[in-house]
């Protein structure tokens, strides 16, 4: 893990700045120097290593310049709450909230939601400052949020080079305040244990107090102290942590692409391309087979207008299939067997005697009777299609409603 921290302002022009840096190995051996940005090549020529991984570069911003709060979103759903996010925050800020960069944790429902604010262009010039040479930032967070990762109720960075002014971070809020009011800030808060980084509480500020907290004093160097709380955590691979990555939104890093995850990618990609290909291939079989099936029916078609021009001519295959297997039958059969009194004769035996027939309408041409009946419920229709099929016969509902105790229905019986 390596972090840069800056130690000067950075000019308007965002072309130099000094920078504070901290590498951490995983065996938790540390190197810390400063560097220059003009100087950032070299820095990359002596360790090209420390540079291979994104995710394992970060910049630790003084806490003055990113404005923590919790803020109470209204919304249902985590998406709603991050559209309204932005109006929930101007009431906070005193400047336009187009201009800030606003980062944030966790959003969920019911919940306060943990918020970092950082001017935009500033932001933009920092970035600016090692995109210029080649350096890939992964992480960009304050001193405050590495701070409160601590286990003390309240943790205060004593900057040594800066005696008049320390941080004190709690949770979910930190101030920047002068060292003569430390001693009044830790009593209103009455922490149980408080942890102090880069330096200590000298005699006079710990007689102030009102109660007699554990202190933890840290004696790493604050740039390595936060680097290596930094490496911990997200090492870790654990939501545990508080601090969330400032770069969000058009500050997102993008993922990186390991070898893997690129043959993995070209896998599936060849393997959907053959999928689309076998899919076309079918739906173009397909349409051939159809193609095929229109051509003999119209075929069929104008091969029985030929020999019986006297017909109608058949409208589906079925119907001419059924024609032509009465045309087939000898004509006493024919007559027997298909005619309106057969059809009424099997209607008859389908309905039962239970239903109350109220019309009949017989078309020849389609070979069908058209009955309007009066049933018993609605689950009699069920019945009426079952002893259909039974008789070789098809019987169509068209309408069916009901009528005080009964049921109207208008039923369409055929040949199969």
């Amino acid at each position: 893990m390596l972090t840069f921290s800056p130690t000067t302002e950075t000019d308007p022009t965002g072309v130099s700045s000094v920078w504070h840096w901290c590498h951490v190995t995983q065996n938790g051996q540390a190197t810390t120097g400063v560097v220059d940005s003009a100087e950032f090549p070299d820095l990359i020529a002596a360790n090209p290593h420390w540079f291979a991984s994104q995710a394992d570069l970060g910049l630790i911003l003084p806490s003055e310049e990113v404005l923590r709060l919790t803020v109470d979103v209204p919304g249902r759903t985590a998406n709603s709450m991050k559209q309204a996010l932005p109006f929930a925050l101007e009431e906070y800020l005193t400047s336009d909230i187009e201009t800030v960069h606003v980062a944030h944790g966790r959003v969920r429902p019911g919940s306060g939601v943990n918020c970092a604010i950082i001017d935009q262009q500033r932001l933009e010039r920092y970035l600016q400052l090692f995109t210029q040479s080649n350096i890939a930032i992964g992480w960009v967070v304050s001193q405050a949020q590495l701070l409160q990762q601590g286990d003390a109720d309240v943790a205060v960075l004593l900057d040594a080079s800066e005696r008049e002014q320390v941080l004190v971070v709690a949770k979910n809020q930190d101030a920047t305040v002068d060292r003569n009011m430390l001693a009044g800030v830790l009593n209103s808060l009455a922490p149980a244990t408080v942890e102090c980084v880069g330096g200590q509480l000298d005699d006079l500020e710990i007689g102030q107090l009102e109660t007699t907290p554990n202190l933890m004093v840290v004696e790493t160097p604050p740039l390595q102290h936060f680097t290596e709380r930094f490496a911990a955590a997200t090492k870790s691979n654990s939501s545990e942590h508080e601090f969330f990555n400032l770069l969000q939104g058009h500050f997102a890093v993008r993922t990186e692409n390991t070898g893997l995850t690129v043959a993995w990618r070209r896998t599936l990609l060849a393997a959907g391309l053959w999928l689309c290909v076998a899919t076309l291939g079918l739906l173009l079989q397909g349409y051939w087979f159809k193609h095929q099936a229109d051509q003999r029916n119209a075929q069929n078609s104008t091969t029985y207008q030929a020999l019986f021009p006297a017909d109608s001519p058949p409208v589906t295959t079925t119907q001419l299939k059924r024609r032509l297997a009465g045309k087939l039958r000898t004509g006493t059969d024919s007559d027997t067997s298909h005619s309106m009194v057969d059809l009424i004769l099997r209607t008859s035996a389908i309905l039962g005697a239970s239903a109350q027939v109220q019309s009949l309408r017989y078309r020849e041409k389609q070979m069908s009777l058209t009955v309007d009946v009066l049933i018993r419920d609605f689950d009699e229709l069920d019945a009426i299609k079952n002893r259909a099929l039974s008789n070789a016969m098809v019987m169509d509902v068209s309408d069916a409603t009901k009528e005080e105790n009964l049921v109207r229905a208008r039923l369409t019986g055929r040949y199969l």
